[in-house]
């Protein structure tokens, strides 16, 4: 995980607290792992925008809000996920490929305190 994205999901740092302290939720039905996919791209497009920014030196919280049409797109996707997936909120999400060869997580609280913060 590069950077900017850990320092866009530490800005949530209390909420991952709390939601470490659960197992993470593993997510199996190939729908479900196909809606996380997409909300895991938008971070990876909000990443790929905000790294530049944080190598230049940029504080990580005004690298990622200042970004305001990609944060929209990010946190209408964020609330139509829970929205659909309400066990999802509050939770770190992990899922995997098919042949189980790449997983990923989500921290779903992490994502929304850092989409929050950028208001």
């Amino acid at each position: 995980m590069n950077r900017a994205v850990v320092a866009f999901l530490s800005l949530a740092s209390p909420a991952v607290a709390l939601a470490e302290r659960q197992p993470p939720l593993e997510l199996t039905a190939s729908a479900e792992i196909e809606e996380a996919k997409a909300l895991n791209a938008g971070i990876d497009r909000i990443s790929g925008i905000v790294t530049p920014c944080v190598e230049k030196g940029g504080d990580p919280e005004t690298c990622l809000c200042q970004n305001a049409a990609d944060l929209a797109a990010l946190r209408g996707a964020y609330q139509a996920a829970v929205a659909k997936h309400p066990a999802w909120r509050g939770r770190v999400l992990f899922f995997s490929n098919a042949e189980r060869s790449y997983s990923w997580n989500i921290s779903m609280p992490g994502l929304e305190r850092a989409l929050s913060d950028c208001r």
